[in-house]
């Protein structure tokens, strides 16, 4: 955990796309997190795998927080995430911290 919040606290986004099964669905989700202007930025999106060409999200959000650890506790409450299994996004972005 303290390799996590060193990466965030740097100003590096982490994150992780993963799949799901609820009711005999597959979801496919995303979460991110980043330090940015002074807060901690936390993106969560939920689409069902059907769902995924017309691009209709069950959920998609950026919600802000003042210390990473609140952020990092809504991640463990709001979504099926081990934040353990957060990595440095290299390349391609979970989310733009700049856009609310």
């Amino acid at each position: 955990m303290k390799h996590l919040l060193r990466i965030i606290e740097a100003g590096k986004q982490v994150g992780k796309s993963f799949s799901f099964n609820h009711n005999d669905c597959t979801y496919w989700s995303s979460v991110g997190i980043q330090k940015h202007g002074g807060a901690y930025k936390v993106y969560i999106d939920v689409i069902e795998e059907s769902q995924m060409i017309a691009e209709v999200y069950e959920r998609e959000e950026v919600t802000q927080f003042s210390t990473a650890l609140e952020a990092i506790d809504y991640i463990t409450s709001e979504t099926q995430l081990d934040v353990e299994d957060l990595k440095t996004c290299k390349g391609q972005k979970i989310f733009n911290p700049s856009f609310e």
